[in-house]
């Protein structure tokens, strides 16, 4: 999921994190020692709270206001139904993370995961329900060939994630405008030749749908022209994947800023790659090319300040010394190392 850090908080101090015991629950095994009932007899000595008893709930025990209500992660809780509810998180992503109902669809579950990545907002459980899907499928798939008879056979398990056609089903067009040269230079990036640049707009057709949108153009090029490591380049998870659209969203804003506008999201990069060798984890995706082609250009112009950035410094460095070692004959010329 997208690493979104909350707004700096008191540490969280709980005055009691027992259970309070129900009344002559230890003499009854009727009672159970959960599930706590106030006394209410007219001579009960726990109501009236003799010397020796046992403790009852009080305003003593409440937490810091300051922090009640706060899960351990560091932000409060909204449990989201739908899109309109998500997008109620804009401003607030800092504050508060999403949860999303038990009773969302898995289709509805991954658009909102897509949606809050997009957003930056925290989701807790981004992962729930698409994995226990997918086992149950597999079970039920291989249930099925064992009744038929055919449970020696192997079968590659179903495609996790939204249904992607096949690399022959898509047709890149590279124009000359400045969406193709970014395509080229962040296949040139990863390895990958994408071919000639010809006439017209850059776009990619899919089973007969035409694909303009400059992040979506990016992906089906490198899953048309990448093959077999397309699921490496493109996040093998489905939060993977969602966090993709959102360093992809990044790496067309950054071209955008300059000064004191790029200053918070270097700092961002920094204390992401701090943690991490690259964006994704512990190898070279597309998130990496795309943002570190965004970036170099901003950074040969205006080089960061002493030694400040020292992560953002060495993934730069690693990044582009990949890219020079994979970078075609004849492709489109790279930057030279940051100094």
């Amino acid at each position: 999921m997208v690493k979104v850090q909350h707004v700096p908080r008191p540490t969280i101090v709980k005055k009691r994190t027992k259970k309070f015991v129900r009344h002559q629950a230890e003499r009854f095994k009727r009672i159970a020692y959960t599930g706590w009932r106030k006394q209410k007899g007219i001579d009960s000595r726990v109501r009236r709270r003799f010397k020796g008893t046992i403790p009852q709930p009080k305003i003593g025990y409440g937490s810091n206001k300051k922090t009640r209500n706060i899960l351990p992660n560091g932000f409060y809780k909204l449990t989201v139904h739908n899109m309109k509810e998500l997008e109620l998180l804009l401003m607030h992503n800092r504050n508060f993370c999403a949860e999303i109902a038990h009773g969302v669809s898995s289709k509805s579950r991954k658009e909102l995961v897509e949606r809050a990545a997009e957003l930056g907002v925290k989701v807790t459980n981004a992962g729930a329900k698409l994995a226990k899907e997918d086992s149950a499928k597999r079970a039920l798939h291989g249930a099925a060939r064992a009744r038929r008879g055919l449970s020696f056979l192997p079968r590659d398990p179903p495609p996790r994630g939204r249904n992607i056609p096949p690399a022959s089903a898509m047709t890149l067009f590279l124009g000359s405008d400045d969406a193709g040269r970014r395509v080229g230079r962040v296949l040139a990036r990863l390895g990958l030749a994408a071919g000639a640049a010809g006439e017209g707009p850059t776009r990619v057709e899919v089973s007969g749908r035409t694909l303009e949108q400059p992040n979506s153009v990016l992906r089906e090029a490198v899953r048309s022209v990448s093959g077999p490591a397309a699921p490496t380049l493109l996040g093998r998870t489905t939060s993977e994947q969602a966090e993709l659209l959102h360093w992809l969203s990044l790496s067309l804003l950054l071209p955008t800023l300059s000064g004191p506008a790029l200053e918070p999201h270097l700092a961002h990069l920094d204390g992401v790659l701090t943690a991490s060798s690259f964006l994704l984890g512990p190898r070279e995706t597309l998130a990496d090319a795309a943002v570190s082609d965004a970036l170099l250009p901003l950074l040969a112009a205006s080089p960061l300040p002493g030694a400040s950035h020292p992560s953002l410094r060495r993934w730069l460095d690693q990044c582009q010394g990949s890219a020079a070692l994979r970078c075609p004959a004849g492709g489109p010329a790279l930057p030279p190392l940051l100094p």
